[in-house]
């Protein structure tokens, strides 16, 4: 997925719907980041995606615990999609 440009929303859908399916035992959702390294895209254009399908009401936050770099458990947001493509 390098020309981000190119892909259209239904694409961007179901690439994420690919990239938010937990790992096994793991809690549902996936934070920014890691959308960011499962999909191999900066933060920023995620961030953007979600925005898009958001707004077209496909994806919903809900917020999971993960242990931040200094070892202290955090409450933060998760997204899930919403439907299927």
């Amino acid at each position: 997925m390098n020309d981000a440009q190119s892909l259209s929303t239904e694409e961007w859908f179901v690439a994420l719907q690919e990239a938010m399916r937990p790992e096994t035992g793991a809690e549902a959702g996936k934070t920014v980041r890691e959308l960011s390294e499962s999909m191999g895209m900066g933060d920023d254009k995620i961030r953007i995606l979600i925005r898009r399908l958001q707004a077209q009401g496909r994806i919903t936050v809900k917020h999971a615990v993960r242990t931040g770099i200094d070892g202290r458990a955090a409450q933060v947001p998760v997204y899930l999609i919403i439907g299927s493509a």
